[in-house]
Protein backbone atom coordinates (compact mmCIF):
# COMPACT_ATOMS: atom_id res chain seq x y z
CA UNK A 1 0.00 0.00 0.00
CA UNK A 2 1.05 3.46 -0.79
CA UNK A 3 2.32 5.77 2.20
CA UNK A 4 0.68 8.84 2.72
CA UNK A 5 4.05 10.69 2.48
CA UNK A 6 4.68 9.40 -0.92
CA UNK A 7 1.06 9.82 -2.04
CA UNK A 8 1.15 13.57 -1.50
CA UNK A 9 4.79 13.83 -3.37
CA UNK A 10 3.37 11.83 -6.50
CA UNK A 11 0.33 14.36 -6.46
CA UNK A 12 2.48 17.53 -5.56
CA UNK A 13 4.88 16.75 -9.04
CA UNK A 14 1.98 15.59 -11.03
CA UNK A 15 0.99 19.78 -9.84
CA UNK A 16 4.35 20.95 -11.15
CA UNK A 17 3.22 20.37 -14.88
CA UNK A 18 1.25 23.08 -16.64
CA UNK A 19 -1.70 20.44 -17.35
CA UNK A 20 -1.78 19.62 -13.93
CA UNK A 21 -2.74 16.25 -13.11
CA UNK A 22 -5.41 15.53 -11.13
CA UNK A 23 -6.30 12.20 -8.71
CA UNK A 24 -9.14 9.91 -7.81
CA UNK A 25 -8.86 8.26 -4.41
CA UNK A 26 -12.07 6.65 -2.53
CA UNK A 27 -11.14 4.32 0.70
CA UNK A 28 -13.04 2.78 3.10
CA UNK A 29 -12.29 3.17 7.06
CA UNK A 30 -14.54 1.86 9.96
CA UNK A 31 -16.83 0.49 7.80
CA UNK A 32 -17.84 3.87 6.01
CA UNK A 33 -16.65 4.69 2.38
CA UNK A 34 -15.33 8.42 1.47
CA UNK A 35 -13.95 9.48 -1.47
CA UNK A 36 -11.07 12.92 -2.41
CA UNK A 37 -10.78 14.17 -5.61
CA UNK A 38 -7.40 16.70 -6.01
CA UNK A 39 -6.49 18.60 -8.89
CA UNK A 40 -4.52 21.82 -8.33
CA UNK A 41 -5.30 24.55 -5.93
CA UNK A 42 -8.50 22.31 -4.91
CA UNK A 43 -9.18 18.82 -2.91
CA UNK A 44 -12.65 17.49 -1.78
CA UNK A 45 -13.49 15.06 0.23
CA UNK A 46 -16.70 13.46 1.35
CA UNK A 47 -18.71 10.45 2.62
CA UNK A 48 -19.83 8.23 -0.30
CA UNK A 49 -23.16 8.84 -0.58
CA UNK A 50 -25.44 5.71 0.57
CA UNK A 51 -27.82 4.71 -2.08
CA UNK A 52 -31.49 3.39 -1.36
CA UNK A 53 -34.79 1.78 -2.90
CA UNK A 54 -37.86 1.92 -2.03
CA UNK A 55 -39.37 -0.06 -4.54
CA UNK A 56 -39.99 2.87 -6.76
CA UNK A 57 -37.14 4.84 -6.94
CA UNK A 58 -32.95 5.28 -5.71
CA UNK A 59 -32.49 7.73 -3.54
CA UNK A 60 -29.16 9.14 -1.88
CA UNK A 61 -28.29 10.44 1.08
CA UNK A 62 -27.08 14.24 1.45
CA UNK A 63 -23.40 13.87 1.98
CA UNK A 64 -21.51 17.53 3.25
CA UNK A 65 -18.54 17.66 0.69
CA UNK A 66 -15.35 19.34 2.84
CA UNK A 67 -12.68 21.84 0.27
CA UNK A 68 -9.28 22.18 1.21
CA UNK A 69 -6.58 23.81 -1.17
CA UNK A 70 -3.71 21.20 -0.71
CA UNK A 71 -3.76 17.14 0.14
CA UNK A 72 -1.37 17.95 2.80
CA UNK A 73 -3.78 20.44 4.14
CA UNK A 74 -6.80 17.89 3.87
CA UNK A 75 -4.43 15.30 5.81
CA UNK A 76 -4.00 16.97 8.84
CA UNK A 77 -7.62 18.41 9.54
CA UNK A 78 -9.98 15.59 11.62
CA UNK A 79 -13.50 16.11 9.98
CA UNK A 80 -14.76 12.43 10.14
CA UNK A 81 -13.44 11.70 13.91
CA UNK A 82 -10.14 11.08 12.71
CA UNK A 83 -6.98 12.68 11.19
CA UNK A 84 -6.31 11.12 8.01
CA UNK A 85 -2.18 11.34 7.65
CA UNK A 86 -2.69 9.61 10.79
CA UNK A 87 -4.54 6.55 9.57
CA UNK A 88 -3.46 6.35 6.18
CA UNK A 89 -0.99 3.79 6.73
CA UNK A 90 -3.36 1.43 8.62
CA UNK A 91 -5.07 1.30 4.95
CA UNK A 92 -4.60 -2.01 2.68
CA UNK A 93 -4.95 -2.74 -0.98
CA UNK A 94 -8.27 -3.65 -0.35
CA UNK A 95 -9.64 -0.63 1.65
CA UNK A 96 -8.16 2.04 -1.17
CA UNK A 97 -8.68 2.75 -4.52
CA UNK A 98 -6.23 5.78 -6.27
CA UNK A 99 -6.72 6.74 -9.50
CA UNK A 100 -4.40 7.14 -11.09
CA UNK A 101 -2.29 4.22 -9.86
CA UNK A 102 0.97 5.36 -7.97
CA UNK A 103 1.83 2.21 -6.49
CA UNK A 104 5.55 0.56 -7.45
CA UNK A 105 7.34 2.16 -10.49
CA UNK A 106 3.84 3.35 -12.22
CA UNK A 107 3.94 7.09 -11.12
CA UNK A 108 7.54 7.43 -13.46
CA UNK A 109 5.02 6.21 -16.48
CA UNK A 110 2.14 8.29 -15.28
CA UNK A 111 4.25 11.59 -15.16
CA UNK A 112 6.35 10.77 -18.38
CA UNK A 113 2.95 10.62 -20.25
CA UNK A 114 1.49 13.86 -18.09
CA UNK A 115 4.74 15.73 -19.38
CA UNK A 116 4.66 14.01 -22.97
CA UNK A 117 1.13 14.94 -23.82
CA UNK A 118 1.88 18.64 -22.40
CA UNK A 119 4.59 18.74 -24.55
CA UNK A 120 2.59 17.43 -27.49
CA UNK A 121 0.63 20.27 -26.88
CA UNK A 122 2.86 22.55 -26.52
CA UNK A 123 4.67 22.06 -30.21
CA UNK A 124 1.07 22.21 -31.92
Amino acid sequence: MITWNYLIQCIEKLETLPNGGGCEIEFTYNDIEYGIVSYPGHVDISKTPEMYFDGKKITYSDEENHEFKTMRELGKENIYGFVIEEIWDTLTESDCSIRPDFNGDSFDEIYEAYENACNKKRQS
